[in-house]
């Protein structure tokens, strides 16, 4: 996966359904991927080709799962929504660009080089310009794999698959809106499960907005691979919204020189609110709003060195809003 240029491995598996025809195959057949998902929930949400940033990724399926497809043709891939997080869905237009090739990498030893994982084969299969639906909360459980709860797209030309590792790379560039002079994008996760990800995430503090979801802050674990970049992000609604959020960065919860953390900001004209990591970068990012929504996003990619001397070690993250109001 790449976004604004930086690398960054994505050990993932959606939940696909891959419809294929083949020499006396009287209807199309379809496959969920990974297996098991067809009358249940993935245990997360995913973005890919629905990722309301502008982003470059790469999908790399197992031939294991895809073992009684070989010398069929595949000819269309859909992404439903989770239901275990079954807020109303925002959508909106995204452009959106399928290339697929064999390749000769194993998911266990795919690169953070995107030439490194395509095969000799590698080609685009789809170019449009995509509506993501808006969507209330799905009936059932999982949803339907159907619009509006469901993102068919449906190949330009048939992909014959002969077996091995699938590479799927997709290219997304979601496309503005202004409403109410705001710039709002769609927010349109899909149903899916990382596996095997080379980071973990783990949520901790509580938010001192009242506005806000106790918890409005995380990030995306694949994203955190030595040499490419490690997605933060902020959710929640607040107004009228200050411009810009602030995103610290540190590398300790337990404490910033001399003092003890996580620290009480009521001193310093924040009453109710607490410092939980050393600010030793501090890295702005404006709010947008959602489409049709009064849910704001505030985004930070923060570039990871690809030094040994990083693995397994911690990042901390606080987000902090300026509202002269409040405080």
């Amino acid at each position: 996966m790449t976004r604004n240029g930086k690398g960054m491995k994505l050990y993932a598996a959606l939940i696909l359904a891959l419809a294929a025809s083949g020499p006396g195959a009287l209807t199309a057949q379809t496959v969920v991927i990974p297996a098991g998902y067809e009358r249940i929930d993935a245990p997360g949400t995913v973005f890919w080709a629905s990722t309301p940033f502008a982003s470059r990724q790469q999908l790399l399926i197992d031939g294991s799962l895809l073992k009684r497809f070989v010398g069929k043709s595949l000819l269309s891939i859909s992404l439903r929504r989770n239901t275990g997080d079954n807020r109303p869905l925002t959508g909106g237009k995204t452009l959106i660009k399928l290339s697929l090739s064999h390749s000769l990498t194993s998911t266990d030893s795919a690169s953070t080089i995107f030439a490194s994982n395509r095969g000799s084969d590698h080609k685009q299969y789809f170019l449009r310009q995509v509506t993501l639906p808006s969507t209330g909360p799905s009936p059932t459980k999982p949803a339907p794999w159907s619009a509006p709860y469901a993102l068919n797209l449906h190949l330009s030309r048939a992909f014959v698959y002969k077996g091995g590792t699938l590479c799927i790379e997709s290219v997304s560039k979601p496309i503005p809106v202004i409403i109410n002079k705001k710039v709002s994008y769609p927010w349109w996760p899909a149903d899916g499960v990382v596996l095997d990800p080379t980071g973990s995430v783990t949520q901790f503090g509580q938010s001192c907005i009242s506005q806000l979801q106790p918890l409005p802050a995380g990030a995306e674990p694949a994203s955190f691979e030595l040499g490419a970049s490690g997605l933060f992000y902020l959710r929640g609604t607040r107004s009228p919204a200050p411009p810009l959020a602030w995103l610290m960065v540190g590398s300790s919860d337990r404490r910033m020189g001399p003092f003890k953390l996580p620290l009480d900001l009521g001193a310093f004209g924040a009453p109710s609110c607490m410092l939980y990591n050393d600010p030793l970068l501090v890295l702005f990012s404006p709010l947008q709003q959602l489409s049709q929504s009064k849910q704001l996003l505030a985004t930070v990619e923060l570039p990871l060195v690809n030094d040994i001397r990083l693995a397994n070690k911690n990042i901390f993250g606080q987000w902090m809003l300026l509202d002269r109001r409040a405080n």
